[in-house]
Formats: structure tokens, sequence, C-alpha cells
């Protein structure tokens, strides 16, 4: 296998070295084939392109040249996490985060290049632009601003998922945005990303409620239709979209157990919905719930019962805890539609639990709080790390210690107080 170095004479008198290579021998007609790569400024930059390229020939990996744009890549990579979804593979809202990345942020400036042009600079200014004006302005006259750094930090990662998958498929010999400068967050928002992987952003975020407020936000919610929500999601840790995914046959009253395994997903593509798979593996957890949560529970099932006989409609054997069983009619219509397996929208519960809690007095407190004070509490009352994550479902310890970093400090300085009393005692002093 040949290779060389073309040296070309640009129109401003400048000189540029293109890399020319054997890439094999044509299938049909036993000819030999010839490729070139990128044009360089210096022929040192050209040769170790060279070298890369007639090492990925031998290796079997070569990628051949192709017009493909970056736009027409995002466009098939995007349809290939379709079918992923329609396998079970992948999440719909997983795909279309992915999609609104890239369609809004990426596509735009960088789509009209072609794939196997696409550089690291290109990308490094792209992350630059969308830095001061990629905030698209919601009024005529308002002035465009930028994204925050988290944000290009999420369009960062879905552009190197999509290159990745260009890199496997031999479309590209490497990934650009590998190479690029990608924002670095500060250290306080890392902690808000990692609970974000975890669901725990928001709570991550929010101040936890003491035994004492817990209890006046409860009785504030009395005789609302979300205070069992609220009375659950205080004393079990679980996140919105695992409450709303609740069904009675995953209550266990004998036992005084709760086994997660539902939860409600909102997309664009199918709206609200019930799923089967959890976030991760180790939301698919059984746990246990105190006999005063349970008496609550009953409850409420004897609520949902009485509900049934008023509609005149049979109370199904299993249904969601917390649904919505009459469907909202057009004003002058009147159509029978009771359903108790129908979900609720979450943004709605979320929204009327934020409004129930500031007329209480707890004014910017929000749902995912009542998870994040049950956290808060356990690791007060010195409940091991590990048990903890177990309970939230986290996929380690790990994650528990550092979403709730500081509160562990505070429960290791009541340790340490504790012991100091003790040796003192012994020791008479």
């Amino acid at each position: 296998m040949k290779g060389s170095i073309i040296v070309r004479k640009r129109k401003d008198g400048s000189v540029a070295y293109l890399p020319k290579f054997d890439s094999g021998r044509d299938p049909k007609t036993n000819k030999r084939l010839q490729s070139y790569g990128q044009t360089h400024s210096t022929k040192k930059a050209a040769l170790q392109e060279l070298r890369e390229l007639m090492v990925s020939v031998d290796k079997g990996v070569h990628v051949a040249s192709t017009k493909l744009t970056v736009a027409g890549w995002i466009t098939n990579w995007l349809e290939s996490l379709e079918a992923r979804e329609a396998m079970g593979d992948m999440r719909a809202r997983t795909r279309e985060g992915y999609s609104n990345w890239l369609r809004l942020h990426v596509v735009p400036t960088l789509g009209a290049i072609e794939l196997q042009a696409l550089s690291k600079d290109h990308i490094n200014r792209l992350y630059v632009d969308l830095l001061k004006s990629g905030r698209v302005a919601k009024k005529k006259d308002e002035p465009a601003s930028g994204l925050s750094q988290q944000t290009v930090l999420h369009i960062h990662r879905a552009l190197y998922t999509c290159l990745r998958a260009a890199v496997d498929d031999c479309m590209i010999l490497r990934n650009p945005a590998e190479r690029a400068v990608a924002p670095k967050p500060s250290r306080a928002s890392k902690k808000v990303r990692r609970a974000s992987t975890t669901g725990d952003a928001a709570g991550a975020a929010s101040k936890a409620l003491s035994p004492e407020q817990q209890a006046k936000l409860i009785d504030a919610f009395r005789g609302d239709p979300l205070y069992t929500l609220v009375v659950l999601g205080l004393f079990s840790g679980l996140r919105r979209g695992e409450l709303l995914g609740l069904k009675w046959s995953a209550i266990d009253f004998d036992r005084q157990t709760l086994t997660v395994e539902r939860t409600i997903e909102r997309t664009q593509a199918y709206g609200i919905r019930l799923i089967e798979a959890a976030k991760n593996e180790s939301s698919v957890r059984t746990i246990g719930i105190d006999r005063a949560t349970c008496d609550v529970l009953r409850r409420h099932r004897a609520e949902q019962r009485e509900l049934a006989l008023k509609l005149g409609v049979p109370y199904p054997i299993d249904c969601l805890l917390f649904a919505h069983p009459v469907k909202r009619q057009p004003a002058g219509l009147f159509k029978r539609d009771v359903d108790f397996n129908r979900p609720v929208d979450p943004e709605e519960i979320t929204k009327k639990f934020a409004r129930g809690a500031a007329s209480a007095g707890f004014v910017g407190f929000t749902l995912h709080g009542l998870r994040h004070s049950h956290a808060t509490q356990l690791l007060l009352d010195g409940v091991p790390v590990h048990v903890v994550a177990q309970r939230l479902g986290h996929s380690t310890p790990a994650i528990t210690s550092e979403v709730y970093a500081h509160v562990i400090k505070r429960a290791e300085d009541h340790a340490l107080e504790a012991a100091g009393n003790m040796a003192r005692a012994a020791l008479r002093l």
C-alpha cells in the first residue's frame, strides 16, 4: 500500500498539504482505489493524518468517502433511535431529548457541513455561540441571550453520542466531539447534574422539612385530594412518576411493603402514559411502609370505592392509587367515561401541590422536596447510606453520598458529639 503528500498552492500564495493513499481495490474491476484525506496547512499535520489513514486501511476500519452532511447523519441516527424505542431498548423521553438538543441547536449551525469534514473547531465555535446567544427570544423585540453552561453540556453529550454512533458505523474515523472543549459547570451545578441522573435534582436544590414542618404540611393538606399522595411521598421517598404509577397490587398491607415497578411518563409522541420499565434496574425495588401510612392508604382505597359507587361503575380489582377516573368533556356535552387506570398529568399535580404548600407557608417548596425530606431525615436519624440508597432507588450508595453529602456531614457531627459525651462520662471528665 502506498501513500504520499500532495503539495498545492492556494490563491493567496500559501501552501496546503493533502494526504493521498491507496484504500484497497475495487471489488468489481480489481483496480487500485485511491483516497484523500483533509487539506492541512502544515506538512507535519498531513503526515500524521496519512499515517493514521494507512493504519486504518491495514486494520480494515477505513472510512470510505461520503458527501453525507451532519444534518443527514443526525436524521439517520434519530430514525435508528425510533427503531430502538419500538423494540423497547430506549425510552421515548430519552429519544425526544436527543432530538430536541440536536435539531434545535446543532442542525441550524452545523447541519450543512459534510460529516467527514466536521472538526472540533466547528463544535467549539458552536458551543461559544450557544453560550453567547443560543437562547431563542420569545418576543420579537426581546434580544437573544445565551444558554447556560449546563444546557450546552447537555447538547455536547447528545452530539457526542450521535457522532460516536457514526464512528461505530464507519462513517467517520474519529469523533470530533471527543476533542471539543465542553462547558464545565460550577461545582454546585455538578451536584445538581449528578442528582438529575437519579431524578433528584429538584430535591437537591430544595430545603428539607423538619419533623415539625412535615406535620404542619400534612395538616395543611388534610381533606385535600392530594393528602394521601403527600403522606406517601413524604414517608416513602418515591419519585413523582413512581407515586403516580403505583397500582394497588403493589401494596402488601399484611407485610407492610410497597413495590415500585411502574412509572408515569409524559412525552411528545405518546402524551401521558404508564410504562412498566422503571428508570433503571435499581428503581425496581420493594420497600417497607409504616403502619400509619398503611392506614392512610386503606382509607384512600375506601374513598375510591365510594367514588366508583357514586359514579355507578364497578370498582376494578386492580387500579392506580392516584388516577384521573372521570375524563373531562367539552362544555355542553356529557359522556360517561370512567377509568380508574387513567393516569393523571404529572405537571398538573406538581402545580397543585406547589399552590397548596405555598398557602400553608411553604413558598417555593416542591413536590420533589417530599423525597428530599424523607432521605434527609433518614440520614440524620443514622440510617446507613446503603439502606437509604436502596430505598430511594439509587443505582449505588455513592450517588446518595454525593447528593446528600451535606446531610451526612451533619450526621457525622452528631455522632462525634455523642461519642464525646460517652468519652467524658466514662473518663469522668
